[in-house]
């Protein structure tokens, strides 16, 4: 076995291929460019004004960004990707009437991943009007959960769900403004060829805050006998992470439960960072008993309650390895605890933790779900300190609330790819999402129409946004309306990197589901090419590269 300095850290499996070194970028540009035919050309820089983004004077909340996969809400139906070339904002040349290569194969995706059915018939008159979601739970835990598996040489372990994968990545758009929320709409040749279909990305971004409101976390920390080894090893690990980011004032709780309940802090006033006290909690975590977490919950949530106070944010964060169900008392206890939309509440956050072949997602997605915040998974200690470290706010901050995205499209488009969870012609089919600060939604898809005729450069694509303010809930919104030429003019940097996120989730989800895996991962080596070229020195697209790589030489899929 050999270890390599992958920013993952991955090990190599030497079942069925030989051992490598990483693939690094220098490799992996003149490697595969010769294989594939040639890279595409880095784009040039545009000094324009930014024609497909706008700003407000507010912003933010605990969601991210989103991913392409084939759920949808039961409208329109959604779907995957198979992206190339994007823009965003302040990009050169338009692009129209382009339809120049892209590095990717042509294919409709007729029937492949993600595509939503056979097309409707033509209504060249009626504008449509679409509500988009990227994840209910604002997941991050897929892409962890697939580096543990792939460590296994057991790619079927891991849930590959390709909206996690948008999620936990980060696209190259300029920094928001403090407090506020940025609005991106860019357009590009969908890379099908077909001519009647666009890619179309839409980021939402939120600034940092300029100071962070005092925090209160309530540790409910899962010690029953399935915990034991690497499962409260890693949640041990957790209690430094985040103690060396409180501050003075902060407050702390950490319940231990099982079959029975142990409050080891209860709303404990840390003194800054690395708290003595907070350090200690963490290292006497031990494991015992049955798992009754319904009990456990109504404890962390009466923790939480006990030390309440307007202007602070108060979160339940669950750790555990998945080994629990959630009743129906227990659902509405997470849900009646995180508020109404006019109201701040305790969120739930859900870390994940345990070996990868006995971990269950399913409990953390329920979880975060209900209460309206963000889940994860972490495989070791270098993992804890790789997803927990530098991001306290990100991870339980909110900049945001109820983040709702309406896409307004002229008559005859129609939604065929769709990198998010959901999406639906009507409104309340969409659960709003709250975005944390320096975060950022991305909504990838591909659209159609079926009267092209009526498409031209001064066509207009419409994006609303509208969330409630985080500190006094009063509703806020923006709309940006741009021409299909701004679009394509756009900055194509960001939708680069979605489709390279993308096509790398989707290779992985295909290669577990026994597909063409070879076709996939073809497509995904054009796609983080292509971004690459555009960012270089970006770690993100070097890992996915390596990822490809690495399933590209092993049999890991289920026997």
């Amino acid at each position: 076995m050999h270890t390599h300095a992958s920013p993952y850290d991955f090990t190599k499996p030497t079942r069925g291929v030989a051992a490598r070194p990483r693939w690094g970028l220098a490799l992996a540009m003149l490697g595969l460019c010769g294989v594939l035919g040639g890279c595409a050309d880095a784009p040039k820089d545009d000094d324009d004004a930014d024609t497909g983004s706008a700003r407000s004077d507010g912003g933010g909340g605990d969601g991210s960004s989103d991913g392409y996969s084939d759920g949808s809400d039961g409208s329109d139906g959604s779907g995957g990707y198979d992206g190339s070339s994007d823009g965003s904002s302040d990009g050169s040349s338009d692009g129209w009437d382009d339809g120049s290569d892209d590095g990717w194969p042509s294919d409709t995706g007729a029937g492949g991943p993600g595509d939503t059915g056979a097309p409707t018939e033509c209504d060249s008159e009626t504008p449509v009007t679409l509500y988009l979601s990227p994840d209910d739970s604002n997941s991050v835990a897929s892409p962890a959960l697939v580096r543990a598996s792939l460590a296994e040489e057991r790619l079927w372990l891991a849930p590959v769900r390709t909206w996690e994968f948008m999620n936990a990545y980060t696209y190259p758009y300029p920094a928001a403004t403090a407090g506020a929320l940025d609005l991106h709409i860019a357009l590009a040749p969908d890379p099908s060829g077909d001519p009647d279909t666009y890619a179309l990305q839409i980021g939402v971004q939120a600034g940092a805050l300029d100071t962070r409101p005092p925090l209160h976390l309530v540790f409910a920390v899962d010690t029953s006998g399935s915990m034991s080894g690497v499962g409260i090893n890693t949640a041990r690990e957790i209690g430094p992470v985040i103690a060396g980011q409180l501050t003075g004032g902060d407050k702390v709780s950490v319940l231990a439960w099982s079959d029975t309940r142990s409050v080891i802090l209860s709303g404990h006033e840390v003194d800054g960072p690395y708290d003595e006290e907070v350090l200690g909690a963490f290292e006497a975590l031990g494991t015992a008993g049955s798992t009754n977490l319904s009990d456990g919950l109504r404890t962390a949530y009466d923790l939480a309650s006990a030390h309440a106070a307007p202007g602070w944010v108060s979160r339940v964060v669950l750790v555990s390895d998945g080994g629990a169900n959630v009743g129906e008392t227990d659902a509405e206890l997470i849900g009646a605890a995180a508020g109404a939309e006019d109201e701040d509440g305790i969120y739930m956050a859900g870390i994940g933790v345990g070996w990868v072949g006995a971990y269950s997602a399913d409990l953390m997605d329920t979880v975060t779900d209900l209460g309206k915040g963000a889940s994860m998974y972490v495989a070791d200690s270098d993992d804890v300190e790789r997803q927990l470290s530098g991001t306290l706010l990100r991870t339980f901050g909110i900049a945001a609330r109820n983040v709702q995205v309406q896409l307004d499209l002229p008559p005859g488009f129609e939604i065929v790819r769709y990198s998010g969870e959901e999406y639906s012609t009507d409104p309340t089919e969409i659960e709003p999402q709250h975005l944390s600060p320096d975060d950022t939604m991305v909504f990838l898809q591909s659209v159609r129409t079926c009267a092209p005729e009526l498409i031209g450069p001064d066509s207009v694509i419409t994006v609303h946004l509208r969330w409630l303010d985080a500190e006094t809930f009063e509703p806020q919104s923006m709309t940006l309306p741009v021409r299909f030429a701004d679009a394509m003019a756009a900055d194509p940097t960001p939708m680069l990197k979605a489709q390279a996120v993308y096509a790398t989730a989707e290779a992985l989800r295909t290669a577990v589901d026994g597909g063409p895996a070879a076709t996939r991962l073809a497509e995904a080596e054009a796609a983080v090419l292509n971004a690459m070229a555009a960012s270089p020195s970006d770690l993100e697209l070097d890992e996915l590269a390596y990822l490809i790589w690495y399933i590209g030489g092993a049999d890991l899929t289920a026997p």
